[in-house]
């Protein structure tokens, strides 16, 4: 498993149920969606490693993005 760094960056995309919370990580900052919610910074790991975080604080994580965003209502994570 190699460790990158990549540029992340929250995208949301509406769906049936609500908003999906995607993750972008790039490499390279300018392929980034350019309606990003927000950039949240360089990260070093691999798009694995950051699937399994993602997992594992689900729950965590949809709640603070929906007390971040609360016009949206987020209901799933992807990291891409």
């Amino acid at each position: 498993m190699s460790q990158q760094t990549y540029h992340v960056g929250l995208l949301a995309v509406k769906t049936a149920n609500g908003h999906k919370a995607i993750f972008q990580f790039r490499k390279c900052i300018d392929f980034l969606d350019c309606e990003i919610l927000e950039y949240l910074g360089e990260r070093v790991q691999s798009k694995a490693e950051a699937r399994r975080k993602a997992a594992e604080a689900r729950p965590l994580i949809l709640a603070s993005l929906n007390r971040q965003f609360p016009r949206k209502h987020f209901t799933s994570i992807v990291i891409d």
